[in-house]
């Protein structure tokens, strides 16, 4: 085996590396083109030869140390290195060259950012990256100046400054730069405002002379009464855009007297002064509207008829034709008339004046003694009762019901009179309260002369002989308590009467006594003692047991109530019977308006019709719609169902 630190015949960088791994001593001799084994001849020696260093950079070997390469990045300055720092550093590049702007060689150590061995488009002349406002001028860049920001010679952009530029630059003055006269900037690079003497028409100014002038208004439009825009130097006091309440249509303060009619200053007219149409409020003249114009020939006008004025505007007076009312005059005919008193009253019978040209002979003022209600001398006979006059009756002579003395013909008086059959001062056991003979089956029942019953012979409740018929009494309740066996529905009680005040849109309250007042004070109600719902609900019902009502040929139903209820659609009260195979209807309280009742009230109702074996009555209310009143509903009491049985005739 050939030991690498032998003369080997391998190309010399290869050679070299192989001895630098191997550890061979510097002082190895290094045969250059020496023969080798095989007999070959070298080609000569040199002194020195190109090698690669550790930082990839090529040295030149230097012959003082033996012949060893200068190596860049090694940290020893070698060969024709100007520097070697181990790698690049604040005052050496990479290549082993002093640092310098310029050069070339990016150094970021050295705080370059770029270098491209002069200025560029990208790179200062410092070896910084172009940025305009960095204190460095870059003409390649285009930067005409750079103050490092925005100065009164150098834009923010790096341009000098001028206005019209399109750069605004406030430390040159500039408010604005649009380059050139625009909407909302002057061509002096200030901002477009009426007023500042720069006229500008891309603002919409038609003109600026700074304020107003003869020519031009404040707003930097032409001068022109009705534009809005007031401009004393032109004349105008006021310029509303037309006419208004403070200014005329020809800008002068608006005046009443002015001569000019302003109709939203609230003018009618205006006749510069008092005319026969116009007043000197500027009002049309008109009789009646407050304002006294002599011009149109008014006396008095206070708006109207007063006390004092007519409403001719000429003074009040009884008798000058025109009706005052409020000078109480009821009539005015200019003197005594059919219709009218010369006192400027309606002629009436009863006034006390006695008007000739109305008829009348008499007027006392009313009735008396002497005079008519009719103003005619009073006479009985003449057919007008005279109670003044001593008169009871005047048919314009005897009648039936008064004598030819003017007395009246009374049955009950005890005084046989004409008509009169009997006169006994009442009922009596020979005489009726009608004045006729008592008579059984003359419909008239008088218990005196021994009747007990008396339906004129109609077989309804009476037997001939005027006796009553056979009967039945199904139910007969005080409502003391609930043995009849009621079946009570919602909001239905049976109990002692208790007092509610009026709900006030709905009638009146409940009773706090019963019909017949006993120590119970029961009855049956719906909410005693306060008021129904007023939520939507159907019928609640107070039902009675079954009981069989055949073979009796009337029934009668009677009770007293106190019911408060609003009406239907709202609320709906209901009286029924079963029939055997329904409930029908016998009484409702239906359409307007409510029931208000105030004190206990009888009701009577036949339903014969409905006899049958299994009869049950009811009575109930519902609510049907919203918007009901408040009421205090039913209260019952004293409730009689009974039946009659008279033969057939």
């Amino acid at each position: 085996m050939i030991s690498p630190c032998r003369f080997l015949a391998l190309p010399s960088t290869l050679l070299l590396t192989v001895l630098t791994l191997s550890g061979c001593p510097d002082d190895a001799p290094i045969p250059m083109g020496e023969e080798s084994s095989s007999g070959g001849a070298d080609s000569g020696t040199t002194g020195s030869m190109t090698i690669s260093g550790s930082t990839g950079m090529e040295g030149t070997a230097d012959e003082s140390t033996g012949g060893t390469p200068a190596v860049c990045g090694d940290g020893v300055v070698e060969g024709d290195e100007e520097c070697d720092d181990g790698g690049e550093s604040a005052t050496c590049d990479a290549d082993c060259t002093a640092v310098s702007c310029g050069d070339g060689q990016l150094n970021a150590t050295a705080g370059e950012t770029c270098d491209d061995g002069e200025e560029t488009s990208r790179c200062d002349s410092d070896c910084t990256a172009v940025e305009c406002g960095d204190g460095v001028v870059n003409t390649s860049a285009g930067e005409t100046c750079d103050d490092s920001g925005r100065s009164d010679m150098c834009n923010a952009d790096c341009t000098a400054v001028t206005c019209g530029d399109s750069v605004v630059n406030a430390s040159a003055g500039e408010e604005c730069d649009d380059g050139g006269p625009s909407v909302g900037c002057d061509d002096d690079c200030t901002f477009a405002e009426c007023g500042d003497l720069n006229f500008n028409p891309n603002a919409g100014e038609l003109c600026d002379e700074g304020l107003d002038s003869p020519n031009c208004d404040p707003d930097c439009t032409f001068v022109q009464c009705g534009d809005g825009v007031t401009n004393m130097a032109s004349g105008e006091d006021c310029d509303d855009s037309g006419e208004s309440a403070s200014c005329d249509l020809d800008c002068t303060t608006a005046e009443c007297g002015d001569g000019i009619t302003n109709s939203t200053a609230g003018e009618e007219c205006d006749g510069s002064g008092e005319t026969v149409s116009c007043n000197l409020d500027c009002t049309s003249s008109s009789c009646g509207d407050g304002v006294i114009n002599v011009t149109a020939g008014e006396v008095c006008d206070d708006g109207g008829q007063s006390a004092a004025c007519d409403v001719d505007c000429t003074p009040a007076m009884c008798g000058d034709g025109v009706a005052n009312a409020i000078a109480g005059e009821q009539c005015d005919t200019g003197g005594e008339s059919v219709t009218c008193d010369p006192d400027c009253t309606f002629s009436v019978c009863g006034d006390g004046y006695i008007n000739v040209t109305d008829g009348e002979i008499c007027d006392d003022g009313g009735e008396s003694v002497v005079c008519d209600l009719d103003c005619t001398p009073a006479m009985c006979g003449d057919g007008f009762v005279n109670a003044t006059a001593g008169e009871e009756c005047d048919d314009g002579g005897p009648s039936p019901t008064c004598s030819a003395s003017c007395t009246a013909i009374i049955c009950g008086n005890g005084i046989l009179e004409p008509g009169e059959v009997c006169d006994d001062a009442g009922e009596s056991a020979l005489c009726d309260d009608d004045c006729t003979l008592p008579v059984c089956g003359d419909g008239n029942l008088n218990e005196l002369a021994g009747e007990t019953c008396d339906d004129g012979d109609t077989l309804t409740y009476c037997l001939p002989g005027c006796t009553p018929c056979p009967g039945s009494v199904f139910i007969d309740d005080d409502f003391h308590d609930n043995s009849t066996g009621w079946t009570l529905g919602t909001e239905w009680a049976i109990g002692p009467a208790v007092s509610s005040p009026s709900p006030g849109s709905c009638g009146n309250g409940d009773p706090g006594t019963d019909h017949t007042p006993t120590m119970d004070n029961g009855i049956a109600g719906a909410v005693i003692g306060g008021n129904v719902s007023i939520a939507l609900h159907d019928y609640y019902y107070l039902t009675s047991p079954v009981f069989d009502t055949t073979g009796f040929g009337v029934l009668e139903l009677s009770f007293w109530r106190w019911l408060n209820s609003d009406y239907t659609r709202f609320m709906n009260n209901r009286v029924e019977v079963w029939d055997g195979a329904a409930w029908q209807i016998v009484w409702e309280s239906g359409p307007p308006p409510n029931i208000e009742d105030a004190d206990w009230t009888e009701v009577l109702y036949d339903i014969s019709a409905y006899a049958n074996p299994s009869m049950q009555i009811r009575i109930g209310h519902n609510v049907d719609s919203g918007g009901v009143y408040t009421c205090s509903g039913w209260n019952v009491d004293d409730l009689l169902l009974q039946g009659v049985s008279c033969p057939a005739p």
